[in-house]
């Protein structure tokens, strides 16, 4: 038996929905203009999340940084032609996270 690490398969690229919403994230915070991205495969999906300085009122309210993902996803549902809706997960953590769900099909 070995002692090396098991290689990780690599993760499959995100979907369009992913890709929209991780673009629509890189934007940019509007308190501190941050525009870096930081994405996490975990499970079977890409997690993204809008990387702060730690005095920006978004890193520190978290519902700040809800309403902007929430933005986000709005933004993403825009250019991908369908309605994403973004739901916050609270956790007793103190981690801010969330998830972006298709709503269905925009109508003209």
């Amino acid at each position: 038996m070995s002692n090396r690490r098991k290689a990780r398969p690599a993760p499959r690229p995100p979907d369009d929905t992913e890709r929209a919403f991780r673009d629509a994230l890189r934007e940019g915070c509007p308190h501190c203009g941050s525009r870096r991205v930081i994405g996490r495969f975990s499970g079977a999906v890409w997690a993204y999340t809008l990387a702060c300085e730690p005095d920006c009122r978004t890193f520190r309210e978290p519902q700040l940084a809800h309403r902007v993902a929430a933005q986000a996803a709005e933004r993403a549902g825009l250019d991908a032609g369908q309605r994403l809706v973004y739901q916050a997960i609270d956790t007793s953590s103190g981690e801010v996270s969330g998830v972006v769900r298709a709503a269905g099909k925009m109508t003209p």
